[in-house]
């Protein structure tokens, strides 16, 4: 039977660092929101997901990818490690 319900991928990779613990409310309020077909206001409880992701040199390492397709989400920080990522990819041949 393959009726489990499977994680998205970019939960899985959120949980996967540094900031599971404050991730989990997001998700909480995004699944409520989906099963219930109210407009989320979850954005309130992903600034303490933004915030774990920068707080330290190990989480901006691991969720750089993340922080560089979203820099908004992040402020100054944000656009420092996008700059980084940036600066890290080898040339376009």
């Amino acid at each position: 039977d393959n009726s489990a319900p499977t994680e998205c991928p970019l939960c899985a990779y959120i949980k996967g660092g540094g900031c599971k613990e404050e991730f989990l409310p997001f998700q909480a309020c995004i699944q409520k929101a989906a099963e219930t077909d109210e407009e989320p206001n979850c954005m309130g409880l992903f600034d303490a997901v933004a915030k774990c992701m920068v707080a330290t040199e190990a989480n901006k390492a691991y969720y750089a990818g993340f922080i560089s397709d979203f820099p908004h989400l992040f402020g100054k920080e944000g656009e420092k490690v996008a700059k980084a990522v940036a600066q890290a990819k080898p040339p376009a041949t």
